[in-house]
């Protein structure tokens, strides 16, 4: 992703938090997802999700992240 984003833009969207022994949905543990983007991307928003579908409930973030 940060190959195709200018700096500044914003890359935003649910994240499904969390392993899962197979999917779908397929998660990621949450440091997992920080060392793929923090060094390309800051994370300025992070919100809990409270109308999901039961099989994301409790394990979704919105979270938006800007390009560095």
């Amino acid at each position: 992703m940060a190959q195709l984003l200018a700096p500044g833009v914003r890359l935003a969207g649910f994240y499904f938090i969390g392993t899962t022994p197979k999917g779908p949905p397929f998660g990621i543990e949450r440091d997992e997802l920080d060392v793929l983007l923090t060094s390309n991307f800051e994370l300025i928003e992070d919100r809990e999700v409270s109308d999901s579908i039961p099989v994301f409930a409790g394990r979704e973030r919105w979270l938006t992240w800007r390009r560095r």
